[in-house]
């Protein structure tokens, strides 16, 4: 055998033993797929922290989870796609080997009721509804009155009759007397020629007025202030209008 003859037989043998590592290279992967999907495929997702989300609610939102290898789930992805679609401040995912995903969740804050027939609707401070319910004597949040809604869904904001305008105006006002939303028990809001007009009354018998057009901002922001000045001063209860440059107290 010649020296080029005995490179080749080399060359051969170096070959095959190179294609005998891909194969079982490519064995052991797939032995190692097959067994973790026979093992480890998700059977049951553990959920805590909903208080007014029913469990069935998220669990159908996860629903597509079941059966998938444990493996193969991506945590951030879950997480997004739940405060995407429900009204979560917060979801955090993990998983419990063999076969569990556990789901940890932190719900939004109620700001707001809304009458719905003859129920209420308790909402976040973005409008979305987070439970639906026929007592609200437990919750101290202001009463939303003056708009009337077609259709709810825990979830996602209302639809109404016509006043879909109204109602976006209605929470952007919200957000604006958060520091004082313990002291109000109502927020009255009429479609105007022009903007929403707004009566807000407190638990003091005292009611702000103004059109969403014609409110001085400055004014709103420092309703806190002005109502503790009203107090202090033991002027009783009134009127407060907000839409003129100074605000205007009116006893009754």
């Amino acid at each position: 055998m010649g020296y080029n003859d005995f490179n080749k037989g080399k060359k051969k043998k170096g070959n095959l033993k190179n294609l005998l590592r891909i194969i079982a290279f490519f064995c052991i992967i797939t032995l190692i797929y097959w067994v973790s999907n026979l093992y480890l495929k998700i059977e049951s997702i553990e959920i805590t922290g909903n208080q007014n989300i029913k469990t069935e609610i998220i669990e159908e939102k996860l629903s597509y989870l079941k059966e998938k290898n444990l493996l193969t789930i991506r945590p951030r992805i879950i997480e997004k796609s739940l405060l995407d679609s429900l009204p979560l401040e917060e979801a955090k995912i993990s998983v419990k080997f063999p076969n569990t995903v556990l789901v940890k969740i932190k719900e939004r804050n109620i700001t707001a009721a809304l009458p719905f027939n003859s129920d209420f609707l308790l909402l976040d401070v973005m409008g979305n509804v987070i439970k639906i319910d026929s007592d609200i004597k437990n919750y101290s949040v202001p009463i939303i009155t003056g708009i009337t809604v077609k259709q709810a869904e825990i979830g996602r904001i209302p639809i109404f009759q016509e006043e879909e305008g109204v109602f976006s105006s209605t929470f952007e006002v919200l957000k604006g007397i958060l520091p004082i939303l313990n002291q109000i028990v109502e927020i009255h809001a009429e479609k105007a020629d022009e903007g929403t007009n707004f009566f807000i009354y407190t638990v003091d018998g005292i009611r702000i007025c103004f059109n969403q057009n014609r409110l001085k901002q400055n004014n709103l922001r420092n309703l806190p202030n002005i109502l503790e000045d009203i107090r202090k001063n033991s002027r009783g209860r009134g009127e407060i209008d907000l839409n003129q440059d100074i605000p205007v107290f009116r006893p009754y």
